[in-house]
């Protein structure tokens, strides 16, 4: 059952959660699944659109289910986002992205649109139009999410090797929200583009809190951490890392973690061989 919009306290946490790559609490307190299940309008928009995001063929089932359970009727600015999650729906996610410029280009402080269109381009690895995306923005200090405005903006100049800029972003945007794992992704690709492995390696122990335990980006940030320990032959962590990886984060991460874990497994028996100059 579709009900009036969550307030904006709550609501602001639910995109707060979606920006740091968290579990998303809010979401949590809801059964898409079920009909008599009370779930604000906006709320159930961008659960859609998040699981939508991932392009993984079981949410994309879920989504469906949700999306015949919960018919959508809406106005302004919930017509877009209805918009979107059709298109994503018939996999036409070039028209959506458009349609999300488009909207951008008169609206440039919608930083939650903003994340979608650059998780678009990011999926479809689109360095240039995440630059396009970049320059229309006119996100401000005191927006709420400005920190994580900074962290994305990082990672995008990263990807087009714009680096110094990249990283003062990235150093800013940790420096406003200790909690910017976006930011911490952007230094992490700096270190690596610019061969400072030994800063890489650094960074990621000191910043080992943040990041071990962060729900989205803790498998991918562990590989950034065993890139830097191998390329700075630490051997020793190179195995905790892969033993770590191997507990999951829930019942339904198998394949991914289980590709990582054999990918981290060759790249273990490597660091062997190699040590042992066997190859």
């Amino acid at each position: 059952m579709v009900i009036e919009n969550l307030n904006d306290v709550l609501f602001e946490k639910c995109i707060e959660d979606i920006l740091s790559m968290g579990k998303n609490r809010v979401f949590d307190l809801f059964d898409f699944m079920d009909i008599d299940d009370k779930i604000p309008r906006n709320i159930l928009q961008i659960y859609l659109i998040e699981i939508l995001l991932s392009m993984e063929k079981n949410k994309f089932i879920k989504a469906k289910k949700i999306f015949k359970i919960h018919f959508l009727n809406c106005e302004t600015y919930e017509c877009i986002l209805n918009e979107i999650i059709r298109l994503f729906f018939k996999k036409k996610y070039l028209k959506a992205r458009d349609i999300i410029l488009h909207y951008l280009n008169k609206n440039p402080k919608d930083m939650y649109l903003f994340y979608v269109c650059h998780m678009i381009d990011f999926n479809f690895g689109f360095k240039d139009s995440m630059l396009k995306v970049l320059d229309v923005m006119q996100i401000k200090p005191e927006n709420k999410f400005y920190s994580y405005y900074e962290g994305i903006k990082a990672f995008i100049l990263s990807e087009n090797s714009i680096y110094k800029q990249s990283f003062l972003a990235a150093k800013q945007a940790l420096k406003m929200n200790k909690k910017d794992i976006y930011a911490l992704h952007a230094i992490c690709h700096y270190y690596y583009d610019t061969k400072k492995f030994v800063q890489g390696k650094k960074l990621m122990q000191n910043q080992r809190d943040l990041w071990m335990n962060n729900y989205s980006m803790r498998l991918h940030l562990s590989w950034h951490y065993a890139l830097f320990l191998f390329y700075t032959h630490d051997l020793e962590n190179i195995e905790k890392i892969y033993k770590f990886l191997r507990v999951k984060n829930n019942e339904n991460a198998l394949e991914d973690l289980d590709a990582s874990s054999l990918a981290f497994k060759r790249f273990c028996i490597t660091c062997v061989l190699i040590s042992l100059k066997l190859i």
